[in-house]
């Protein structure tokens, strides 16, 4: 979401580089859905539906968060994560995939 066509290496990834949007898909609407300082890349949906994890920077660190989709509440589970590619060119992505365990109770 951050401005320009062209590539940059200054960024600022404690700022705002990636944002996570949402498409309705029946009105074709779409809308940054997370946002924010530290950006927000890699959304993993629960298997319930219930929630989204994803990826934000907080100063050096790369953090795994959950966001309540009922709700809207977000927090932080975990901060040792390898470092994200957000302000890097990141051809093969912002961050790793991960996943859901089954259950939903655990990533």
């Amino acid at each position: 979401m951050s401005g320009g066509s062209t590539f940059q290496y200054n960024k600022d990834p404690n700022g705002q580089i990636y944002v996570i949007r949402r498409l309705d898909r029946e009105t074709g609407d779409l809308r940054s859905y997370i946002s924010g300082p530290g950006g927000a890349v890699r959304p993993q949906l629960s298997p319930d539906g219930k929630y989204l994890s994803f990826v934000r920077r907080i100063r050096d660190k790369s953090v795994l968060f959950v966001h309540d989709l009922h709700s809207g509440e977000q927090w932080p589970v975990f901060d040792r994560l390898n470092r994200d590619q957000q302000e890097a060119w990141a051809i093969f992505g912002v961050y790793s995939n991960y996943n859901w365990l089954p259950d939903s109770k655990g990533w």
